[in-house]
């Protein structure tokens, strides 16, 4: 073989660990993301280990109504947590809807609660809750 086959072969090859490296690159980044999914945990006790609130095992287990004050001010009208990120960031919840909360006094100004009786679930950010509290006795 002469000089051009051997610098034919040297090109394949610097092509070839070229390709190599950035499929190493690529399949590096797929694996950083696989391991920083985030599951949602809905037992109690598992979600508990990651928000240890005296609300998370309580508004988990019972469908109550529960008032989340929010550090914009705004109060949210819940019924239960349905779940807890593994992240510890989100918590998806139940709302509560507008005739649960006739009863409850109104020095709380604006309280959010579900736009309908079929769209009561919603998503919070952890960091944002400032209170936790029950709007309702037994």
């Amino acid at each position: 073989m002469g000089e051009a086959a051997d610098t034919v072969i040297g090109i394949v090859g610097i092509i070839g660990g070229a390709a190599g490296l950035v499929s190493a690159c690529v399949s590096f980044a797929e694996w950083r993301k696989v391991n920083r999914k985030v599951a949602m945990l809905e037992e109690a006790e598992a979600a508990f280990e990651i928000v240890p609130a005296w609300y998370t095992t309580r508004m988990m287990q019972d469908d109550w109504l529960f008032g989340l004050q929010m550090t914009n001010g705004q109060m949210i009208a819940v019924n239960w947590i349905d779940a807890i990120s593994s992240d510890g960031v989100w918590m998806d919840v139940t709302l509560a809807s507008a005739n649960e909360i006739e009863h409850v006094d109104q020095r709380y100004k604006s309280i959010t609660v579900a736009v309908a009786d079929d769209r009561r679930t919603a998503g919070l950010r952890i960091d944002q809750i400032q209170l936790a509290f029950e709007l309702q006795t037994s």
